[in-house]
């Protein structure tokens, strides 16, 4: 995938994946759809209708593949973190802040070995994106992945 296709969003069908995947980008003009090239015509109804809602409904988008879809990841949330963006814990407020302090501890372990860190979660977890934003990542992108039968 071009690095520039994540801000610029767009179609882009190949034959090396498996799957569909639309990677919905903060801030990008539309989405990137991608998957095999088959699936151009679904992987444009997708774009255009991910693009339209502002949110990835999973089996709206499924569907569109009819029965090729088959298992469905997400949507999911992604956000990264940075040295300077992590958070360090501040007390236990919220159920004694047991989650904040593991995910803040691991961040710090994966920033140790390279300059940006990941976090995903499922969008449908508010517990889990509050945690994430309590410790400093940031959200980058929404994204969902659809498998497809043989």
């Amino acid at each position: 995938m071009p690095v520039a296709a994540m801000r610029a969003g767009g179609v882009f069908p190949a034959s090396r994946f498996d799957h569909v995947g639309i990677v919905d980008v903060a801030g990008a003009a539309t989405p990137v759809v991608y998957g095999p090239a088959d699936t151009r015509p679904a992987l444009h109804a997708m774009a255009e209708q991910a693009g339209g809602s502002g949110a990835l409904d999973a089996g709206h988008l499924a569907a569109l593949l009819g029965p090729r879809a088959s298992r469905v990841l997400g949507p999911a949330w992604y956000g990264y973190a940075t040295r300077d963006s992590l958070l360090a814990p501040r007390g236990t407020t919220v159920r004694r802040g047991l989650a904040h302090a593991v995910v803040a501890a691991a961040a710090r372990e994966g920033l140790n070995g390279r300059p940006v860190v990941q976090y995903r979660a499922r969008r449908a977890n508010t517990a889990s994106l509050a945690v994430a934003a309590r410790t400093g990542f940031t959200h980058y992108a929404d994204g969902l992945v659809i498998h497809l039968s043989a």
